[in-house]
């Protein structure tokens, strides 16, 4: 069992999606909110500043913008670990926020309770960092039928 609290950042562009994932997360034990942005990569100083454990990242769309932010949240380096929200009616994104360097991927439709589940799994089983580049990473997919990236 945890004995402090998860800090997450919040990183989505859509104002009133940033104000129901902070209320989903705001009370929940052993969770805190250290901080919520806006996309891009104006967002590198606040998570240079905050040193969040969890980054939770809303990909809009396949677009070279968001898909680039996240590789380099993933290749600077940070600590934190990065769950990363899709959109399941646009085709390959999960697959691309893999290949990009999210540690865990959900569909933006997400039940409150697996997204809580999963921002506290992220933080007590961190993902070991790599020595790779993330294009060194290959995507399989488990007997669950779940995606999963694992190095080469």
């Amino acid at each position: 069992m945890q004995n402090h609290a998860v800090t997450v950042l919040i990183v989505e562009n859509h104002p009133m999606m940033r104000a129901a994932l902070s209320s989903s997360i705001a009370d929940e034990p052993n969770l805190t909110i250290c901080g919520i942005a806006g996309h891009g990569l104006d967002t590198l100083p606040i998570i240079e500043s905050l040193c969040p454990e969890v980054i939770l990242f809303a990909l809009e769309s396949l677009g070279e913008n968001n898909l680039d932010t996240l590789k380099v949240l993933r290749n600077k380096s940070f600590e934190s670990k990065i769950l990363v929200l899709v959109n399941s009616e646009i085709p390959g994104q999960e697959e691309a926020a893999l290949q990009c360097g999210a540690d865990a991927v959900l569909p933006r439709s997400v039940e409150r309770i697996e997204l809580l589940t999963t921002l506290r799994h992220l933080e007590i089983n961190p993902r070991p960092r790599q020595e790779k580049s993330i294009e060194e990473n290959k995507i399989t997919k488990g007997a669950n039928g779940k995606i999963t990236t694992n190095p080469i």
